[in-house]
């Protein structure tokens, strides 16, 4: 679940742990698949060059799987404050500030589903007006702060973290229908 943190001045949302286990995870891949490649290099007698398709393959793999644990750690370590005088968001890397007077477009719009059951809704805040697909989504595109929001936060967010941005904010909110889902 995303850690939603509701004071009386400010709301402070923090990234769902479940991207920390991903990162640990992709951290177990990379570190493995790293193994298995400096086993197979240098080339040797023992190891001939038709083992270069193996080496090609190991390199693609440990790209992907660090690249996943790095967006999965970016994802975790994400926090956004939202206060009276706008949404500040910080990741590993950078830190943005939104003022209120530049928030065009902000609500809650679905994402796809989980596996394993339950939907996930991006909580977003733009400087721009956001197409909107249908009555659920919208296409979030361009400079946005954002973060994912689980099926069990969606009601914290609707409820309590939405109001709060509508007494601040200068446009009205984008708040989708909680899809339902049979599993």
């Amino acid at each position: 679940m995303s850690q939603i943190q509701v004071k009386e001045n400010q709301i402070v949302v923090k990234g769902n742990s479940l991207f920390l286990w991903i990162c640990c995870g992709a951290a177990f891949m990379a570190f493995m698949g790293l193994s298995l490649l400096l086993e197979i290099l240098p080339f040797t007698e023992e190891h001939g060059t038709e083992d270069i398709f193996g080496v090609v393959f190991m390199l693609i793999w440990v790209s992907i799987v660090f690249w996943m644990g790095l967006t999965a750690l970016s994802n975790y370590k994400r926090k956004i404050i939202i206060d009276d005088t706008g949404v500040k968001c910080s990741t590993i890397i950078k830190t943005k500030h939104y003022d209120w007077s530049e928030i065009k477009d902000f609500g809650l719009s679905y994402s796809g589903q989980v596996r394993g059951g339950g939907n996930t809704y991006d909580l977003y805040f733009s400087k721009k007006q956001q197409k909107t697909k249908n009555n659920c989504k919208k296409r979030l595109k361009g400079d946005v702060i954002k973060i994912f929001i689980f099926g069990d936060d969606y009601r914290v967010a609707s409820e309590k973290v939405i109001p709060y941005c509508e007494k601040y904010a200068t446009k009205p909110p984008f708040v989708g229908e909680d899809k339902y889902h049979f599993i």
